[in-house]
């Protein structure tokens, strides 16, 4: 009799063991899905964290790219185009602007920088690189340079 209350007794407990270790394991599984889960959180944390970074720098910028995008449309001589414009990532209070685009003529080139100087939206414009032959191609790549002040820096 006394083994068989023995043996009753370590059944109830095995199958109580067994019972925890079912569940343990529902647990572990449910545990593990939440970790996953916060991981990809976490994941999704970091891209708009980046993503918002990339915004306050561009809001640092302020007016600066429709001014810029203004300046240059008022002051584009007619037999010129423009193949790319490039504003380079903030370094302090100011960034810097490329222009490249083509033209019937320097004496266009000339008069295109002589207004955008004018207009005070870009500094320091420069004529970087003047290529092309005017009796071949009948017109020419040029590139000018610029440095274009933030909001902050025109507060200044």
């Amino acid at each position: 009799l006394m083994i068989m209350l023995i043996q009753r007794r370590v059944y109830n407990q095995t199958n109580t063991l067994s019972a925890t270790i079912v569940s343990l394991k529902k647990d572990n599984e449910y545990f593990e899905h939440k970790t996953h889960s916060l991981h990809d959180l976490n994941k999704k944390h970091d891209e708009l964290k980046t993503t918002n970074d990339k915004l306050d720098r561009y809001s640092e910028m302020g007016g600066v790219l429709p001014s810029i995008l203004e300046a240059l449309s008022r002051t584009i001589p007619p037999t010129t185009w423009l193949k790319r414009l490039h504003l380079f990532p903030l370094q302090g209070t100011h960034q810097t602007l490329e222009i490249e685009g083509y033209t019937r003529s320097v004496k266009e080139v000339s008069l295109f920088i002589r207004k955008l100087k004018n207009t005070h939206s870009i500094t320091n414009l420069k004529l970087a690189s003047l290529q092309g032959d005017l009796d071949q191609k009948n017109h020419l790549l040029f590139k000018l340079t610029g440095v274009v002040p933030t909001e902050k820096a025109q507060q200044e």
